[in-house]
């Protein structure tokens, strides 16, 4: 089985229920760099397909575009009319241990430095993480997904329901 982190965003309350904002953090993070700190190799994931299934010529999360990112962002602050001064710090759980913590040290670091957002991290033990994530009491969290089966279906009906357990996100197509 393959593993992918996500890089979850609680979609259903502000400010991360506005789609250019999640747009612009998209486009602010370089997947590359996270994945380089590993000692195995590893692929960046721009897809929750299955990777022997997946079309690798046309990736389906964007690469990392810092211009395109700010352009999103000011978007979204239009949106939300506020003030890019006024937004509030992005508060990201990750679990205390392990290549989740970089990749959120990675990640507070692209969003300040593309975005400048601040960004803080907050370690959480992984009961913590688990329930506040699928209880939907966060912003954004970095979470662990495997699929049961190598279906492309059986990952894809993860969002078919907000309120489905399995849909840490709580975004639904």
């Amino acid at each position: 089985n393959t593993w992918v982190y996500w890089f979850v965003f609680n979609t259903q309350c502000p400010p991360f229920n506005n789609s250019k904002l999640r747009q612009a953090f998209a486009h602010a993070i370089n997947r590359s760099e996270i994945v380089a700190y590993e000692a195995t190799p590893l692929t960046p994931a721009y897809t929750p397909i299955p990777i022997d299934t997946e079309n690798k010529n046309h990736p389906q999360f964007p690469n990392y575009h810092p211009e395109k990112a700010r352009a999103l962002l000011q978007e979204a602050l239009d949106q939300l009319k506020i003030k890019k001064e006024d937004f509030p710090p992005i508060t990201l759980i990750v679990h205390e241990k392990g290549p989740r913590e970089h990749a959120a040290h990675c990640i507070k670091r692209q969003i300040e430095a593309t975005l400048e957002l601040k960004c803080i991290i907050t370690p959480l033990s992984w009961p913590e993480t688990f329930s506040k994530v699928t209880q939907g009491d966060f912003q954004v969290s970095i979470m662990p997904w495997t699929s049961w089966v190598d279906d492309v279906l059986y990952t894809l009906d993860a969002f078919r329901f907000s309120d489905d357990k399995i849909n840490l996100a709580k975004w639904e197509n």
